[in-house]
């Protein structure tokens, strides 16, 4: 009965802490979309997860120190998805960043809660993790149709909500693997799990803008070579 309640407890706390993480996260990416221009989004995010160190460090003496190192991250992770939506040019409505994160928060909640009423760890686990690796494949999807010259310009639209909730997906997948390690084994610190789990995000998730941004970058400029070598052409022609 110990046990039992102790692992209710801990999915709660796990999906609390998921809770604050991605309303922080989906939150900074927001307003980061309004003042920040370019790669700045990064070079601040970056910034913000080098602070959440000290906090991480100094957990040890107060386990509480690690909600604020892993709320420092959510923040530095939202200001590095801005990035990809300033440099893009893709609108972030409020709608877009937090209905993701709310209907992620929901996943990742009813996991805990199927784990803690019915046990069976590695069952839940591994049905959820093979659903949420359907639905990043299935966001990424709309993501890339989105842009494409066949969607339509309402299918545009769906861009932005496709994109965070991929984004979202990803530090889910975080979360999972940190839900694996704290729940059953109470000898671990489950706040101090969440916060290397943060910092983990923090870096897939700015590789995987960088990725796309730089992407563009490599596709912009092989256009703009492309139409300098046509000009050239032309230009040796007459």
């Amino acid at each position: 009965m110990i046990d039992y309640i102790d692992q209710r407890a801990r999915g709660h706390m796990l999906s609390a802490s998921f809770l604050i993480f991605m309303a922080l996260a989906a939150l900074g990416a927001y307003i980061a979309t309004l003042f920040m221009y370019e790669w700045l989004g990064i070079v601040f995010g970056v910034l913000v997860t080098l602070i959440a160190i000290i906090p991480h460090r100094l957990g040890k003496r107060n386990t509480v120190l690690y909600l604020l190192s892993t709320s420092l991250n959510a923040v530095g992770i939202g200001l590095s998805i801005s990035a990809y939506y300033v440099v893009t040019g893709t609108p972030l409505t409020p709608e877009a960043a937090f209905l993701p994160a709310a209907a992620v928060c929901l996943v990742f909640w009813l996991l805990n809660l199927l784990i803690s009423v019915f046990g069976h760890k590695k069952l839940f686990l591994s049905a959820f993790g093979t659903l949420i690796g359907l639905l990043i494949v299935l966001s990424a999807g709309l993501w890339i149709f989105a842009f494409s010259a066949e969607a339509s310009f309402r299918f545009h639209a769906i861009a932005p909500y496709a994109s965070f909730c991929c984004f979202s997906l990803i530090l889910l997948v975080f979360f999972l693997f940190v839900t694996g390690l704290s729940l059953g084994h109470p000898e671990r610190v489950a706040l101090r799990d969440v916060s290397f789990g943060s910092f983990g995000a923090f870096v897939v998730v700015t590789m995987v803008v960088i990725a796309i941004i730089s992407e563009g970058d490599v596709v912009d400029g092989i256009d703009i070579a492309d139409v300098t070598k046509k000009k050239k052409k032309d230009v040796v022609k007459r």
